[in-house]
């Protein structure tokens, strides 16, 4: 990567992570049985995609029995379904002291700040080795992103947070900054993509309070506000300065 490049614009951008293998075709499984064998047919430590499946909080115990018991999934893909904060309490009752389990996708479910609050208490106490948390749409507001906050200030595992697709704020925003900057220096990517209620002032902020911070490599702003081109171009010349890339 270019290090004079310090921003990509109107750029489609792609995480790259491990090879997902084994990706099951998405269709709704109608009975515990049918997600048993869902699950059965994937290979232990590998990836568990349960993308799409139309899952409910009752589906959570036979998840963890299966997947993360039995399986020891590395990777578990849970985004599409219909989750709320109720199965969490399960969740994360399973996920204390594992240390297998590295990326978790809850994106697209519905959460709500209630749930982001139980998650980030338990990461707060650093009882697991999740290292990427994709909490993308899930009706977050500020509310449930000073939870966040509060969280990042104790967390040593989450290098990689997503958060695309929410209701979160310039407040919001700035107090999950502070907190990084304050005492974080694990995290490495920020995603903040189509939460529109930032505005040009909440990136302008973020980007002077994360300027040259140690670890972070990428923050993504893409489709937040609507900026005219001169704003756009003056953000643009804002990231030159941060020391990390800046998606706008």
């Amino acid at each position: 990567m270019d290090s004079n490049r310090r921003y990509h614009s109107d750029m489609a951008v792609y995480e790259f992570l491990p090879t997902r293998t084994n990706m099951l075709e998405y269709y709704s499984v109608s009975s515990e049985r049918d997600l048993e064998d869902l699950i059965a047919g994937q290979e232990p430590y590998s990836i568990i995609d349960l993308s799409c499946q139309n899952l409910t909080d009752a589906s959570m115990p036979c998840i963890i029995k299966n997947a993360i018991y039995q399986k020891k999934c590395k990777i578990l893909n849970l985004w599409g379904n219909r989750f709320t904060s109720k199965s969490l309490f399960v969740l994360i009752k399973a996920l204390e002291g594992n240390q297998t389990l590295q990326e978790l996708d809850l994106s697209h479910n519905s959460l709500g700040d209630d749930g982001i609050q139980i998650l980030s208490q338990f990461f707060s106490l650093n009882n697991c080795e999740i290292k990427h948390l994709d909490l993308s749409s899930n009706h977050v507001t500020d509310v449930g992103a000073q939870s966040i906050a509060d969280m990042l200030r104790r967390n040593r595992t989450i290098k990689r947070l997503s958060l695309n697709k929410n209701d979160i704020e310039d407040t919001g925003l700035g107090g999950i900054a502070i907190a990084i900057r304050n005492g974080n220096e694990r995290i490495v990517e920020l995603k903040f993509d189509d939460n529109p209620r930032i505005t040009r002032e909440g990136i302008e902020t973020v980007l002077d309070i994360l300027r040259n911070h140690r670890s972070l490599e990428g923050i993504y702003v893409q489709n937040c506000a609507v900026f005219s081109p001169h704003i756009k171009y003056d953000l643009e010349e804002n990231a030159f300065r941060t020391g990390f890339d800046v998606f706008i």
